[in-house]
């Protein structure tokens, strides 16, 4: 069962991140992609699948915790893609931006804020008002002025997260928040998860 839910969550996020990155892609070649172009066409199945997908509180499900990361990079997918993600309603009448608001208080790490803060930004909302919750102050409030980390844990996917989330906001990442990621950079110019951890290319493209 893990592994078909782990299968699952790739999924949704595979397909979420293609739509991105094709939406993303496509001003470099042309203006945008034109109807009936090739990008285009892709870009529609893979929007055609992505609404398959949502369930009736507007979530997109990563298969296992907490469905507020699955749910924000699909927001980031449809704003990339120019879509209006408050059309993009689930059986309940509930849209994406109406879950992540509902959620918006459970988010407690600073990579997750990060994450849901960049594509509130993309999508023009305003990342330090959803649901009532600061999602900048929160990441703030993380950062550890000793070491210059976002995560105590040592996770660079959080702290790359939570540097992500400021700059989609305009608020300036300091200095030493930079040298710590540069700091954990392995010998083979990579990434791990954490600190210390093999690089991985997941990891690295973040």
């Amino acid at each position: 069962m893990k592994a078909r839910t782990t299968h699952a969550m790739g999924r949704v996020l595979a397909i979420a991140l293609v739509v991105a990155l094709l939406a993303l892609a496509a001003p470099v070649a042309a203006q945008s992609p034109t109807e009936g172009s090739a990008t285009a066409g892709v870009i529609d199945q893979a929007l055609e699948w992505l609404r398959t997908q949502q369930q009736a509180d507007g979530r997109f499900s990563g298969g296992f915790g907490s469905d507020v990361a699955p749910t924000a990079q699909v927001l980031a997918a449809l704003a990339s893609s120019g879509e209006d993600a408050a059309a993009w309603v689930g059986a309940d009448g509930a849209s994406v931006l109406d879950y992540l608001a509902a959620q918006a208080a459970t988010v407690q790490d600073a990579g997750t804020a990060g994450r849901l803060a960049q594509a509130l930004v993309l999508a023009g909302q305003d990342p330090r008002a959803i649901g009532g919750v600061d999602l900048i102050a929160l990441i703030e409030d993380a950062y550890q002025a000793d070491s210059g980390a976002y995560d105590a844990a040592g996770s660079t996917w959080s702290h790359a997260l939570a540097m992500w989330g400021l700059s989609a906001a305009g608020v300036e990442t300091p200095l030493a928040a930079v040298q710590w990621m540069r700091d954990a950079q392995n010998e083979d110019g990579g990434w791990g998860w954490a600190v210390g951890q093999p690089s991985d290319s997941n990891s690295t493209a973040l």
